[in-house]
């Protein structure tokens, strides 16, 4: 996708074999990542785009605090036993307050659109995401306090062909989050001059080109 496309390009590998030195990075009962991986990820994923304006102060602003909590996961269910099996899970416990937000849910494509209140805050402009569950630790780690609207899209529940068309005016960045195994979802073929030609319709910017 980097070659193709000339995206930027975050390794989440990189990142979390750094840190599963110093702690897990994975749940024991469940196949995602924990919120305190998903928090790094998150991050380096605003930082990049911060740099990417010229505008490294609007990068990541939110201090990390870990707690442990009991947790059961979907990979426990499988298990054939009487009771299911618990772990004490990390998580990111908030150490930050929500900014004022509008948050409207079936916005199809967008799962949620969820846009701050203060159009004059200090933050980066809208982002359109892509991606999957593993996208959930993300935004409960305060992904969404960094920008002035996010839009998000449930990667198999909505083709990128429908997102990219009406990407939202205004929308500087779209991050596209997936797992390998979910590479399927990008095998589609895309006519990315025709959206290229509708795209000014909507002063969105050209459909190929977000990073």
């Amino acid at each position: 996708m980097r070659e193709e496309t000339g995206s930027e390009w975050i390794d989440s590998t990189a990142i979390l074999t750094g840190l599963k030195a110093e702690r897990p990075v994975f749940h024991r009962t469940d196949f995602h990542w924990n919120d305190p991986a998903a928090f790094m990820v998150a991050k380096a994923t605003v930082d990049r785009m911060a740099a990417l304006l010229g505008k490294p102060a609007l990068g990541w602003r939110l201090k990390l605090e870990i707690e442990g909590r009991p947790s059961s996961g979907g990979e426990a269910s499988f298990i054939p036993l009487l009771r299911p099996i618990t772990e004490t899970a990390l998580f990111v416990k908030p150490t930050w307050t929500e900014a004022p937000a509008d948050t409207r849910f079936d916005q199809a494509p967008f799962e949620f659109v969820r846009r701050l209140q203060d159009p004059a805050a200090a933050v980066l402009p809208p982002v359109v995401v892509f991606g999957d569950s593993f996208f959930d630790g993300m935004y409960r780690s305060g992904f969404c306090e960094h920008f002035s609207a996010v839009y998000r899209a449930r990667i198999f529940h909505a083709p990128l062909q429908d997102v990219l068309r009406i990407l939202p005016a205004g929308t500087r960045f779209m991050v596209v989050e997936f797992i390998e195994t979910a590479a399927n979802a990008f095998a589609a073929p895309i006519d990315y001059a025709a959206l290229d030609r509708i795209a000014p319709t909507n002063g969105s910017p050209t459909a190929h080109a977000p990073e």
